[in-house]
């Protein structure tokens, strides 16, 4: 961070240009793994969406004529909920792109 400051005041050696570089490829570093962070959230969120609705399903077909309403029931919040899931990433890509668009 100093030295960014100091090629700013005029004063700098190469060592100085160096670790300007590598405080921005850090920063890109940074902003991969946060990306691969919330790829992995995004897959694990989906994939648990996925399995509830598939377990609810199973249980709903082996299930008698009475639980199948109790079933029923439940299953609506959690088809719900995976849309909500799977609708998050495109909302979040779309507000995204607008934040980009109006800082360029």
């Amino acid at each position: 961070m100093f030295s960014i400051f100091r090629l700013q005041l005029g004063i700098f050696s190469k060592s100085d240009v160096q670790s300007a570089l590598n405080e921005s490829s850090n920063s890109a570093t940074l902003n991969a793994a946060s990306r691969g962070v919330w790829k992995v959230i995004k897959l694990t969120l989906q994939s648990l969406s996925v399995a509830a609705i598939v377990i609810s399903g199973v249980r709903y077909m082996m299930s008698s004529a009475d639980q199948k309403a109790d079933i029923k029931k439940s299953m609506v919040p959690l088809v719900i909920g995976a849309a909500i899931v799977f609708a998050s990433t495109t909302f979040i890509n779309f507000i995204l792109g607008i934040i980009k668009n109006l800082t360029t």
